[in-house]
């Protein structure tokens, strides 16, 4: 009996490419949702927080595909973005005394995401219906 190994990378080219058309359309539509979100969530008075935000694509000689979304950079006294947005989302204390809680908007972020493997299902479906009509 064969292993269902061998039939997967027996499947024909078109439905790879469905495949993988279909992950790259969600995650490029998914990420795109989140950056804007964080955009809109991030807190104000943070200096440049907000134009720190990048969306950068990632593509590995491996295959496979997706985005890194940073607050890239550092404010003007040396500290990372991406660090002073961490401890926004978690919270923080300012001394001994005084905890400032944190906002979790990169927590509401993250869970944009939820439902994408359905997403990328229907896409999938949707791609193979027009590929093979």
């Amino acid at each position: 009996m064969s292993d269902w190994s061998d039939e997967f990378y027996k499947m024909n080219d078109t439905l790879k490419s469905c495949a993988i058309d279909s992950v790259k359309t969600v995650l490029a539509k998914k990420s795109t949702e989140v950056k804007n979100y964080l955009q809109t969530a991030t807190p104000r008075k943070t200096g440049g927080l907000v134009e720190s935000l990048k969306r950068n694509p990632i593509e590995s000689s491996g295959g496979k595909v997706g985005y890194k979304i940073i607050f890239d950079g550092y404010n003007q006294k040396g500290a990372a973005h991406q660090m002073i947005a961490n401890a926004l989302n978690a919270g923080f204390f300012v001394n001994q005394f005084t905890y400032i809680p944190g906002s979790h908007f990169m927590d509401k972020a993250v869970a944009l995401l939820k439902g994408m493997d359905e997403e990328i299902d229907k896409e999938f479906e949707k791609k193979v219906a027009e590929r093979t009509r």
